[in-house]
């Protein structure tokens, strides 16, 4: 599919493997092609790792939501991302994020020679036309809003699909030091009560030369 020019594509579990294709990060070296940000193994980077946001904290008015970890099919290894998200009718929704770098500058992520963001996810139930990713820098820039499913991209379904979106894709934002993945989603029709339950897995700034060999 394109999207303003470049190719956002979704893969199935199915069509590649579940098995991870990079490695985990080195510290002296955030640049680059299998840079993780998140991948749920213990000795490597998961959600006591980062610091996060969820929105609507719990409140009559709007709804709940909350982030976690489930060790319940995740994509691969022992855990992934969960994400409970519930909004009543009047809410715009519900939004999420992982800041991979709690708020330290001097640990944002130099993504700038990476070519896409890549992340394996799923829902618990049904199917999910409406959710959306953007990045966020070290100097609290948010990037612009990409659909993670639109036009032929196939809806977020019950099993694990890749998301790979170039970084080109994210406009008015510093590639040299993101430390935030966001996410946000509403009902369809919009404004009417709703819920989602979300999973994320292996979160990578990538390029092609990763999926080669």
């Amino acid at each position: 599919m394109q999207l303003g020019g470049m190719s956002l594509i979704m893969w199935t579990c199915a069509s590649l493997g579940c098995a991870k294709q990079v490695d985990a990060p080195n510290a002296d070296d955030n640049q680059g092609c299998g840079k993780l940000w998140y991948d749920g193994e213990a000795g490597s980077l998961t959600l006591t790792h980062g610091t996060t946001w969820v929105d609507p904290k719990p409140d009559p008015m709007k709804g709940s939501a909350m982030l976690s970890e489930s060790t319940v099919e995740p994509h691969s290894g022992y855990a992934a991302l969960e994400a409970d998200l519930q909004w009543v009718a009047g809410y715009y929704g519900a939004a999420f994020g992982f800041n991979f770098a709690q708020y330290d500058a001097a640990r944002a992520y130099d993504a700038s020679n990476a070519d896409s963001l890549e992340f394996w996810i799923r829902i618990d139930a049904g199917t999910k036309k409406h959710f959306l990713v953007w990045l966020t820098d070290s100097n609290r820039a948010s990037s612009n809003k990409v659909a993670v499913a639109s036009g032929a991209i196939p809806m977020l379904t019950m099993t694990w699909q890749r998301v790979s979106i170039p970084l080109a894709t994210f406009a008015n934002v510093d590639l040299t030091s993101i430390w935030e993945i966001d996410w946000d989603t509403h009902s369809e029709p919009f404004g009417t009560a709703g819920g989602i339950h979300v999973f994320i897995d292996d979160g990578v700034f990538t390029s092609a030369d990763c999926h080669k060999g």
